[in-house]
C-alpha cells in the first residue's frame, strides 16, 4: 500500500504522544531512524537494506535503531498500511554497556572543588549506593539509630522497600550538613554534580564496585541496591579487579 512519508510519520509521532507517552526529544530521536526505513521502502526487499545499512553503526546505535524499526513496522502492520511485519524476527545485537565509576582518589579529587554541602551529599550517596530518588524520598521517620549503627528504610523502584544499615558517623555527616532537613531539588542536585564532572548514579556505580572490590557477595549487593534481578547488579562483577593483578611475562 503507498502513503506519504510525511504524513504517516504525523500519525505515527502523534500515536506515541498520545498513547504510548512518548516525549518529544524521544521522538527527535525516533524521527532520523524512520526516515531511513521510509528512504529504503517499507517491503521486505527495503528493510533487508535498512538492516545491512546499519554496519556502519556502533552496536549500541544499532540495537538503538533497531528497535525504533521494528516499533514502527509493527504499527504500519498492525493498521493494515503493509501486509507483512517485515521486522518482526530481526534481532539486535546484545550490547551491554559497562558502567563507569570513580575509583577512590578519582572521587576524592572531584569533591575537593565543591561547597560543604554537595561534599557530604556525594560522600553520603557514594557511601550507600542509593538512587537519587531515594535520598529524596528519604524522611527523618525512615531513620533509626541502633549504637553505632544506623537503619534506613528506603523505598525503591515499584515502591518496594529494603533496609540499609549504615554506620552512624555517615548520619553524623548528613546531619551536620542539612542533608535531610534542606534538601535540594533532584534537578539542583544533577546541575551542581554535572559542573563537576560527575551524576549521582556514577556514585552508585562507585559503591557497587568498590563493594565487590573488597570482598562482599553479589547477592548482598543486589539486595542494598534493590536490583529485582540478580542479573543486572552482575554487570558490576565485569568491572571489578577481584584483587587480581595481570603480570608482564
Amino acid at each position: 500500500m503507498k502513503f506519504e512519508t510525511d504524513k504517516i510519520m504525523d500519525e505515527y509521532f502523534n500515536y506515541l504522544r498520545h498513547y504510548r507517552g512518548v516525549n518529544e526529544k524521544t521522538i527527535a530521536r525516533y524521527r532520523a531512524t524512520i526516515r531511513d526505513v521510509l528512504s529504503y521502502g517499507v517491503t521486505k526487499k527495503g528493510t533487508d537494506k535498512f538492516l545491512k545499512s546499519l554496519k556502519k553503526y556502533k552496536e549500541s546505535s544499532i540495537q538503538t535503531k533497531i528497535v525504533i524499526a521494528k516499533s514502527f513496522i509493527k504499527y504500519l502492520y498492525d493498521r493494515g498500511y503493509i501486509k507483512e511485519n517485515y521486522l518482526a524476527n530481526a534481532k539486535a545485537p546484545r550490547f551491554q554497556r559497562l558502567p563507569k565509576y570513580l575509583t577512590d582518589d578519582e572521587f576524592k579529587k572531584v569533591i575537593e572543588g565543591m561547597n560543604e554541602y554537595y561534599k557530604a551529599l556525594a560522600i553520603f550517596l557514594r557511601n550507600t549506593g542509593l538512587r537519587i530518588s531515594e535520598y529524596y524520598n528519604l524522611t527523618k521517620k525512615d531513620i533509626r539509630v541502633n549504637g553505632e549503627h544506623v537503619e534506613l528504610r528506603i523505598k525503591g523502584k515499584g515502591n518496594k522497600e529494603r533496609v540499609l544499615l549504615i554506620e552512624k558517623k555517615l548520619l553524623d555527616l548528613a546531619n551536620e550538613y542539612g542533608l535531610f532537613e534542606n534538601k535540594r531539588s533532584i534537578r539542583a542536585i544533577q546541575k551542581y554534580f554535572n559542573k563537576h564532572g560527575i551524576h549521582p548514579h556514577l556514585l552508585r556505580h562507585s559503591f557497587a564496585v568498590e563493594f565487590l572490590n573488597r570482598g562482599g557477595a553479589i547477592n548482598q549487593l543486589q539486595a542494598i541496591l534493590g536490583h529485582s534481578n540478580i542479573a543486572i547488579t552482575d554487570i558490576y562483577t565485569k568491572v571489578t579487579s577481584n584483587n587480581v593483578v595481570i603480570k608482564t611475562f
